[in-house]
């Protein structure tokens, strides 16, 4: 029986339940990657609890606003 799951949750939780859930542990590291305010992850979570990520981080939706990662980095890149 398939079912949908909705989590809304902060970076933290997202980056332990990839670490803990992804086959292989998640090759997303916090120091070198930083999820977007708004981002969509969608995981394809298997009978036996490991998962495959179907999206990580998408934010297509927003349609291109800038999200606060981005604009710090656009800020930074200015200095």
């Amino acid at each position: 029986m398939s079912k949908t799951v909705l989590v809304v949750s902060h970076g933290f939780f997202l980056y332990t339940l990839l670490e803990v859930t992804v086959e292989g542990g998640a090759d997303v590291e916090r120091e070198e990657y930083s999820m977007s305010n708004g981002g969509i992850t969608m995981l394809d979570i298997h009978p036996e609890g490991r998962a495959r990520i179907v999206h990580l981080n998408d934010i297509a939706h927003l349609g291109g606003m800038k999200t606060l990662p981005s604009a710090i980095r656009s800020m930074l890149k200015a200095d």
